[in-house]
């Protein structure tokens, strides 16, 4: 690419470096307010409707509601917990009962962390890999990787 140069001569002209600053501010603040009149504003290109709402919907699929159940045994409520984590945001338990997930789509991985004195069963409600799982007294871990949203 040819770059072009403007030069200036300032002869035998004994400037303080002050006024040399100044002078070369001007100067290109000058080059750069004609070369924008010139050059006129920059054309855009225009993205057809259709191809904005296809890129609109591949940047936010569309999830659904996952409702996980926990069923604790032979224990006394608030003797259990467990934690439920998607998306970085952790939901809390410590007695039976459900939590909704919201957002989940094919793919995703909902982590399970819990204790409880009793059994465990933590179960989902959409179509994951395991559908459900069943623990001893004590801690547990595991992974709901969903396989669809029906």
């Amino acid at each position: 690419m040819a770059r072009k140069k403007l030069t200036v001569d300032l002869g035998n002209l004994n400037l303080t470096d002050a006024q040399h600053k100044k002078l070369l501010n001007d100067i290109h603040t000058a080059v750069k307010t004609n070369l924008n009149k010139i050059k006129g504003p920059a054309p855009q290109k225009k993205i057809p409707a259709v191809k904005k709402m296809a890129l609109a919907a591949d940047q936010a699929p569309q999830g659904v509601t996952a409702t996980i159940e926990a069923i604790f045994t032979n224990t006394e409520p608030g003797l259990s917990e467990l934690n439920v984590i998607f998306n970085g945001k952790t939901q809390k338990l410590t007695q039976g009962g459900k939590l909704q997930v919201p957002g989940v789509v094919k793919g995703n991985v909902i982590l399970i962390q819990g204790k409880s004195l009793g059994n465990s069963e933590i179960s989902i409600d959409i179509n994951a890999k395991p559908q459900s799982m069943k623990f001893l007294p004590g801690t547990f871990n595991f992974n709901f990787r969903i396989l669809g949203n029906s």
